[in-house]
């Protein structure tokens, strides 16, 4: 996922991938506007097939904090995922419902 991130970053802002580190801060260290790194969040919930809430979107700043968070989202639809297919197979379905 870093890498996928990384990827991203480097469309917002002008940096080389390897200056990209996971302690890197959006503002200070890589130069992104408070408009650019809005722009990006957009782009990495298409990506990802995520919703990134707006109150946790304010407290991130370093590229590990967004990492983390984002295998939280990850990790939350597959476990939605599942619990999706234990509803619909105990209803005698044998398919995910989504």
């Amino acid at each position: 996922m870093f890498d996928e991130l990384v990827e991203i970053i480097c469309n917002y802002v002008d940096v080389q991938p390897a200056d990209v580190h996971e302690e890197s801060r959006f503002m200070e260290d890589l130069g992104f506007t408070s408009f650019d790194f809005m722009s990006m969040l957009g782009e990495i919930e298409d990506t990802f097939d995520v919703e990134i809430e707006q109150t946790k979107a304010a407290e991130i700043r370093t590229v590990q904090e967004a990492v983390d968070y984002l295998e939280t989202l990850k990790d939350a639809i597959m476990g939605e995922d599942r619990r999706k297919y234990v509803i619909s197979h105990n209803s005698g379905y044998s398919f995910i419902c989504k």
